[in-house]
Formats: C-alpha cells, sequence, structure tokens
C-alpha cells in the first residue's frame, strides 16, 4: 500500500512539473517574440524618465516603437546595423511605447509627443517606428512612418547635422 502512494505521489509530483515546465516554456517563447533587437545597441528609456532624460541631454534623437510590430521589428532590423556602422549608440535612445496600444496609438502618440507647432503645419506623429529629434526639451523635428527606411533616416540625421555628410 505504501509503495502504491509513493507512486502515485511520485507521479502526480511528476506531471505537476511537466506541466509547469510547459507553462514555463509558453510564457519564454512569448517574451522572445516581443523582445526588441533594438536594446542590444541602445538604451532603453521609459516614458517616466523621457523628461529627466530631455533635461539632461540638449540635444536627444529619441526612437519610438513597439517590441511586437512587424513594422518596427522589420526595421530594427537594418537600423541595428545603421547604428553601429555610423556608431550613433550613444546619441539614440529607445522609448517603448507598447502602453500605448491599449488606446488609439495614432491620438496617444500625437497627443503625448508632438507639439502644436508641427500641427498646426499638418504634421502629426501617428506611426510608428518614429524617431524623435529634441533640442534643449523642445521638439525639433521627427520622423513617422510605418515605412520607414535607412535612406530616410540618413537624410533627416544629415539635415539635422546628428550625422557628417
Amino acid at each position: 500500500m505504501k509503495k502504491k502512494v509513493l507512486f502515485v505521489l511520485l507521479c502526480l509530483i511528476t506531471l505537476l512539473s511537466c506541466l509547469y515546465g510547459l507553462k514555463w516554456h509558453k510564457v519564454y517563447l512569448e517574451n522572445e517574440k516581443n523582445k526588441t533587437i533594438i536594446v542590444d545597441y541602445i538604451n532603453e528609456i521609459t516614458a517616466s524618465e523621457m523628461s529627466h532624460y530631455l533635461q539632461e541631454n540638449p540635444i536627444s534623437l529619441i526612437y519610438l516603437c513597439i517590441t511586437n510590430d512587424n513594422d518596427c521589428q522589420n526595421f530594427e532590423k537594418i537600423f541595428s546595423s545603421y547604428i553601429k556602422k555610423e556608431a550613433l549608440n550613444d546619441k539614440i535612445v529607445y522609448l517603448n511605447v507598447n502602453g500605448l496600444i491599449d488606446y488609439d496609438l495614432s491620438v496617444s502618440l500625437d497627443k503625448l509627443y508632438n507639439t502644436s507647432n508641427f500641427r498646426n503645419k499638418g504634421q502629426y506623429l501617428k506611426q510608428v517606428p518614429a524617431l524623435l529629434l529634441y533640442d534643449h526639451d523642445k521638439l525639433k523635428a521627427f520622423l513617422s512612418s510605418n515605412d520607414l527606411t535607412i535612406e530616410i533616416v540618413d537624410e533627416f540625421l544629415k539635415a539635422n547635422k546628428i550625422i557628417e555628410d
């Protein structure tokens, strides 16, 4: 009788361990899917750290993206190489805007990070990936497009004298 109880207990522990392992594996795969590769190349800040970062860094270039967005993931593959090539690691930071996808992303992005000066000119910050250029806490320029290319980014950075021609 004792052997049967011990055997049932051992089977139960094995079953629970397997279920826990499967659950952990599922969470691990989900995290890997939502992991952004850009954080291997540039620092990440949070929305709450942004104002402090802008005060500390007079000229700031902020990359906005959503981790599980296909456009962002495709762009980051080539953007990470560009960052490495142009040695921009210390000039750009990444701001994850995943929290905004619970709301209307285009409205939230524009409301939080755009200014009335740009809105009056018909320039709206509605899509990711996006690059924001700040000069002493003031938004100086931005790129916002779901089909952003390295050529467009290169022109933007050269026009704003972030990199040399």
